[in-house]
């Protein structure tokens, strides 16, 4: 009787999952919680076509909540691009739509200025290597935050699929509100999203699983280089855990990158230029290879020839970064 019992609850547990999971495919979101049985938990969207994507967004923020624009010119003053006219509604071809932007807490983590290059420097290195934007179709976001270079790749490559993976819970449901305002507006791409420690290799099998077994053609992080314990803590755990090496460092991001990526995948790491010596053997350990570092100016008074962010073009073909001494893992 026990057994029959079980059977009966089994199949019935079986058949929710299943229609939750169609369910998910026919709206393009599927959040996947980092709990030990994950779930697929389905997104109501809005499809009334008369609102842009930043009013979805503002009709989707709670209190704290702001919408941070993905657009240069909101951040004039940071002087990242003096040479691109801002006055132009879509400057030097701007992949986002009107009012583009993402849910972030007024008091959290909110992404840098410097996000916001990443499409330049997608459009050098697909040239440089001769790429087709529409060869890089599934892009994977490691440490999501709250999606901005996922997002900005996507729509930079026209990419068919884009996982975004985040760790903090907090993250993920403002993250979660934000790309259910973008597919309301009739985006194409497919977007996931998964809650969990990369670090986990379930984590990875869900993120494989999202990628419908295939791997990625792209892998963007901007993964946190604070060492756990250095200067002052932040007020806020979420601004903590997101700029301080408290669930893992770039080691940890560059493992999963080099287990999801296809064979001649390219991974984009957004780092401190400061600390590009503490990335080297971490791609050593993984048999990485640098392709290109493309470096942004610090702009603080008297410091504008130096680097202050780099974006390190790596991956898994060609020769890698040799290490003469024992690595350690971070």
């Amino acid at each position: 009787m026990v057994s029959l019992l079980s059977a009966i609850v089994f199949i019935a547990v079986a058949f929710v999952v299943f229609d939750l999971e169609i369910f998910n495919v026919e709206i393009g979101l599927t959040h996947v919680s980092a709990l030990e049985s994950p779930l697929l938990i389905p997104i109501e969207v809005d499809a009334s076509p008369w609102m842009t994507v930043g009013k979805r967004l503002k009709a989707s923020l709670l209190e704290g909540e702001r919408v941070s624009p993905l657009h240069p010119r909101a951040y004039q003053l940071s002087g990242w691009w003096h040479q691109v006219d801002l006055e132009r509604a879509d400057p030097e071809g701007w992949p986002m739509p009107a009012g583009a932007g993402v849910i972030e807490s007024r008091s959290g983590y909110q992404f840098g200025s410097e996000n916001l290059t990443l499409p330049w420097v997608l459009e050098h290195v697909c040239a440089e290597f001769n790429l087709c934007h529409h060869s890089i179709n599934r892009i994977v976001d490691l440490g999501a935050g709250s999606g901005s270079l996922g997002l900005l790749a996507s729509f930079a490559l026209n990419g068919s699929q884009l996982v975004s993976v985040e760790r903090q819970s907090s993250q993920c449901d403002r993250l979660q509100r934000t790309l259910a305002a973008y597919l309301a507006n009739g985006v194409q791409c497919h977007f996931s999203l998964v809650n969990g420690d990369l670090r986990d290799s379930s984590c990875l099998g869900l993120i494989r699983h999202a990628l419908s077994g295939s791997q990625a053609d792209l892998v963007v992080m901007n993964p946190p280089f604070f060492p756990s314990g250095w200067g002052r803590e932040s007020g806020s755990e979420e601004v903590h855990a997101s700029t301080h090496t408290l669930a893992g460092g770039v080691g940890a991001f560059l493992s999963a990158a080099h287990d999801l990526l296809t064979p001649e995948g390219l991974c984009l790491t957004l780092y401190d230029a400061r600390r590009l010596s503490d990335l080297l053997p971490a791609l050593a350990a993984q048999h990485i290879s640098i392709a290109g570092i493309w470096c942004t100016p610090d702009l603080r008074s008297g410091r504008g020839n130096e680097a202050n962010r780099a974006w390190v073009v790596t991956r898994l073909s060609g020769a890698p970064v040799g290490w003469l001494g024992p690595l350690k893992s971070s």
